[in-house]
């Protein structure tokens, strides 16, 4: 019992600790992806490859050579996602309206701070960014960011009650309704962004587009948010590998990369199949001890 209690008292005091940190920070932060932020861009000459050995210089270096290089920390929607949820799950377990207050700031933050690109709630990056698929640009919506933060304010709903949250995940939900899909004859992907080609086959923003939808169903009877949900769980379900691992993607240039599946993921997909009430499904996946 005492060994109980030095470990929570260890777990309170870290947590309180990165609280204390986001806040005097004023929630602002570098992020992985950040380096074409730097005033070294110009150098780059919009050339993707040129863009992306920048980025990967910043993002890869054993030394923070963001203040050397003029990269500031900045406000990140993702980040107010996950902090918004993280208030909500503090205020649910010590009623503190402390808690209560700070969540529902950040998740007034985000509904001020959505995509300039999208009539529906919807969020992306606060920097260009460029990849191997191509270019993001600032503030174009993407699917996995929109669906996290998306499932922030179901949590508000469901803890608070209030039903202006729910609205927003509904206007998420549409929004996720209108990104392209990858079709095929055993379920569809999920594209990354709402100006994908429908030739995308990334499974993680899929699975958090379809949990967010199902999510959402439980309240919103759309019989779209279900059966597209059931479509992208098809997708991925019925391409695990024999070892429980997944690709990261099914194309060629994510064939070979073996995708690292947290245990969030796999509460994400039970979760799913059980509001679905896919059972057939459930019944053909396996979880993989060995990518735990």
């Amino acid at each position: 019992m005492e060994n109980l209690s030095g470990k929570i008292f260890l777990i309170k005091n870290s947590l309180e600790k990165v609280i204390r940190w986001v806040e005097v920070h004023d929630f602002r932060g570098y992020d992985p992806g950040d380096g074409l932020t730097s005033f070294l861009r110009p150098l780059t000459f919009n050339k993707l490859l040129l863009e992306r050995i920048l980025m990967q210089i910043i993002w890869k270096s054993p030394v923070n050579l963001r203040p050397l290089f003029g990269v500031k920390p900045r406000d990140s929607c993702i980040a107010r996602g996950f902090f918004a949820r993280g208030y909500l799950k503090l205020f649910q377990m010590t009623g503190k309206k402390d808690y209560e207050q700070k969540a529902r700031e950040c998740l007034e933050w985000l509904m001020a701070n959505r995509s300039p690109f999208s009539e529906e709630y919807a969020w992306g990056k606060m920097f260009d960014f460029s990849s191997r698929g191509g270019r993001q640009k600032k503030y174009e919506p993407i699917t996995i960011w929109t669906s996290l933060i998306g499932q922030a304010f179901l949590d508000a709903f469901e803890i608070l009650g209030e039903g202006r949250y729910l609205s927003v995940a509904e206007s998420v939900c549409r929004w996720l309704l209108n990104v392209p899909r990858t079709i095929t004859d055993s379920g569809f992907c999920i594209n990354y962004t709402a100006s994908g080609k429908g030739d995308c086959t990334i499974h993680n923003q899929s699975m958090e587009a379809a949990f967010m939808l199902a999510r959402t169903w439980k309240y919103i009877k759309n019989p779209d948010f279900k059966s597209v949900a059931s479509e992208a769980v098809k997708f991925t379900c019925r391409r695990q590998r024999p070892d429980g691992s997944w690709w990261y993607g099914e194309d060629k240039k994510s064939l070979g990369l073996i995708t690292f599946i947290p245990r969030m993921f796999w509460m994400d997909l039970k979760a799913i199949l059980k509001i679905l009430e896919m059972k057939r499904i459930s019944m053909s996946w396996k979880q993989d001890s060995g990518f735990m």
